[in-house]
């Protein structure tokens, strides 16, 4: 988590964002408002005063009483705020912002003016890549950290969208359909792109999110977002896909995910990935049969001496088991 409030004008002047739109009111998340207009070095990460600072109003205990009080009347006034990219800086609006962290409300409405970064510089394409995905989706709710996921995520809304008209409307993948004159008459029910997108955002992407949430693996990926962790899901349901040779759906691969990469004990962070490699030895060695031979290759017992066996010569000729968290980039990517 970052300990300090960015600057408004050292990320203006960074990210070359000098070109000004009115983007009006909306809602805004609040874990997106990280900076400040003018006042970055009078508030700590979450926006309440700097112990020692000299711009404490005798009045800051008042005001924040007096707010809290809206908050839970739920007549919060809107703030005003300077957005450059994804992320938005507090003109006015630092107590609300503050009470808004402490309280956990997870959105706030503002007043948005946003400042474009410069397009030719090559730090800037993901917000370029965010813009053609909302334009095309319609969602503003998806962040992501890692240049080219925009793209992919986009191509998983496509394939979505093409399974949902497949479940809709059978007929309407056929080139020349067939239809009844009074069947012609009624309107066909295919979503567009956009009703896609927002119905697999909400049935897929954030049961798979939330699901991340619950076992903890959002902590092993510090400084991603939500966006990312659901890319590295689909990444490794192809990754599963393709070992198996068959498409093995996205509940086997979540689930998988978090069994590989999920928190773990010492113990296990330690046995897991020996057990990994000897599993890869064996099945190398044993050919795929029914028997007592196949039980031989999937007993764990057998897999971890493997392992244990195995893993001096692994680690002199620099191979990692596919289970090892030092192995984890190189598996997702």
């Amino acid at each position: 988590m970052r300990k300090h409030l960015l600057s408004f004008d050292v990320e203006q002047s960074k990210r070359g964002a000098y070109a000004r739109c009115d983007r009006w009111t909306q809602t805004v998340p609040v874990d997106r408002i990280v900076g400040s207009v003018g006042r970055a070095y009078d508030f700590d990460h979450r926006f309440r005063y700097r112990r020692g600072s000299h711009r404490i109003p005798r009045d800051s205990t008042m005001r924040l009483r007096r707010l809290r009080v809206l908050f839970a009347q739920g007549r919060v006034p809107p703030l005003e705020l300077y957005q450059i990219g994804d992320d938005f800086f507090v003109l006015d609006g630092h107590h609300r912002v503050a009470i808004a962290r402490e309280v956990g409300q997870e959105y706030l409405d503002a007043h948005v003016i946003e400042y474009r970064p410069d397009p030719t510089d090559p730090s800037n394409i993901i917000y370029y890549e965010r813009q053609t995905f909302a334009r095309a989706t319609g969602l503003r709710e998806v962040y992501v950290t890692e240049l080219g996921r925009y793209p992919r995520l986009l191509s998983r809304i496509q394939s979505y969208h093409r399974e949902l008209v497949q479940r809709t409307c059978p007929g309407c993948e056929e080139p020349e359909p067939r239809l009844l004159p009074i069947a012609a008459l009624v309107p066909c029910p295919v979503p567009d792109l956009r009703e896609a997108a927002r119905e697999w955002f909400e049935s897929e992407y954030q049961p798979v999110v939330a699901l991340l949430r619950a076992e903890g693996v959002v902590e092993a990926y510090p400084g991603r977002a939500l966006g990312d962790l659901y890319g590295y899901v689909c990444d490794h349901r192809w990754y599963l896909s393709e070992r198996r040779g068959w498409d093995v759906g996205l509940d086997v691969a979540v689930m998988d995910f978090v069994e590989r990469f999920g928190p773990k004990s010492t113990a296990d962070r330690l046995v897991d990935p020996i057990i990994a490699l000897g599993s890869d030895i064996v099945a190398r060695v044993i050919p795929r049969q029914r028997g007592p031979r196949q039980r031989l290759g999937a007993s764990t017992v057998v897999a971890l001496a493997v392992g244990i066996a195995a893993l001096p010569i692994a680690f002199l000729r620099g191979l990692r088991p596919k289970d090892d968290p030092f192995h984890r980039r190189t598996l997702l990517t």
